[in-house]
């Protein structure tokens, strides 16, 4: 697995500032062991979740900052169809933070997909389902999908770590 911190200035002369302070971050990661948290969080398939006609998800926990997806499969195996996805969710993203009228939730079928975007008061979560089930049936099924999530929370998200 790939990690990358990014640290960012828009002032030249602090460029040794930064990389001292990413050794620092880093250091403290390995000490706190982190990286091996990281590396342990289990790859998983859509299909683990048993809930009909789930695509994908991304859930984000907002007391963690961290995030859950499971692997890409059918019909998302092209880089296109991938990219096409991200774009969904991006559009539902746009469409819950920043429209003129702040939205708890985002439906609509576009194309191949059903997409769905829900923010609650401690997450957001992001779905594609098959675009043939209706509309209560995605949302009773999201009810589903979070509560999955939660339970399984220790196993996807590294809690109780420390500031940097």
């Amino acid at each position: 697995m790939d990690l990358s911190l990014l640290l960012i200035t828009n002032e030249r002369e602090e460029h040794t500032t930064i990389i001292g302070c990413k050794e620092r971050i880093v250091s403290q990661m390995k000490d706190q062991g982190v990286f091996d948290k990281i590396e342990a969080i289990p790859e998983f398939l859509v299909e683990e979740v048993k809930i009909p006609h789930l695509r994908h998800f991304i859930y984000k926990s907002s007391s963690s900052q961290q995030m859950v997806a499971p692997a890409l499969r059918a019909p998302y195996l092209s880089d296109e169809d991938r990219r096409g996805l991200y774009a969904k969710y991006c559009h539902a993203y746009d469409k819950l933070h920043h429209s003129a009228h702040k939205l708890s939730h985002y439906y609509e079928i576009d194309g191949g997909d059903s997409v769905v975007g829900w923010v609650m008061g401690n997450a957001e979560i992001y779905c594609t389902f098959s675009p043939l089930v209706s509309r209560p049936v995605v949302f009773n099924n999201i009810d589903k999908l979070i509560k999955w999530i939660r339970k399984e929370e220790s196993r996807f998200f590294i809690l109780g770590t420390g500031q940097y």
